[in-house]
């Protein structure tokens, strides 16, 4: 009789437990209007406050956008609310001049960096970043190259304003790389 009172138990028991963490786990999957309407691309404009608009692929701005998309800003993981296709920027950015936008879709990720100045919005190129260094090295050999020409242009002008002839100073040339063990 004891055990089949704690069967009985248990048949009831389990089943209530396990219903009861089925339902604290909550659903797993939920609808997003994101995924229905995925924004192909976006732009920053600061006419009337810093906003974002859902661009389509001819370059207008896309009105069947609309709800709660997740970006990245500056960083900082942000839900705006799209209405025709422009979503609003919180308040927190409004002192910031250059905007790291990135949002992520099922596919791939778009990631654009903003310049903001008053009501002119660039778009910079994320390769610019790559080109800007190589092309201060590239500056950096080339005027050490052009000083080094223009300083054996100045000795050999001053040598030459002082009487001496150009072989001496040839020879002068020679007897300095000998003395420094170069070997002409």
């Amino acid at each position: 009789m004891n055990r089949v009172k704690y069967s009985l138990l248990l048949a009831i028991i389990i089943p209530l437990i396990s219903t009861g963490v089925a339902f604290s786990q909550g659903p797993e999957y939920r609808f997003n209007l994101s995924e229905l309407f995925p924004i192909h691309d976006f732009k920053v404009s600061n006419v009337n406050g810093l906003t974002i608009d859902a661009i389509d692929k001819d370059g207008n701005i896309d009105q069947n956008i609309g709800g709660i998309y997740t970006f990245v800003i500056n960083g900082y993981i942000e839900k705006l609310k799209f209405e025709k296709g422009s979503a609003t920027m919180s308040s927190n950015f409004n002192s910031s001049q250059v905007f790291y936008v990135k949002h992520e879709r099922q596919l791939n990720t778009l990631r654009h960096l903003f310049y903001t100045a008053g009501s002119l919005t660039i778009r910079i190129p994320l390769w610019l970043f790559i080109l800007i260094p190589v092309l201060i090295i590239i500056l950096a050999v080339f005027i050490k190259r052009m000083l080094f020409m223009l300083l054996f242009v100045g000795f050999v002008l001053f040598f030459l304003t002082q009487g001496l002839d150009f072989t001496s100073f040839i020879n002068l040339i020679k007897e300095s790389f000998q003395y420094f063990n170069f070997n002409i």
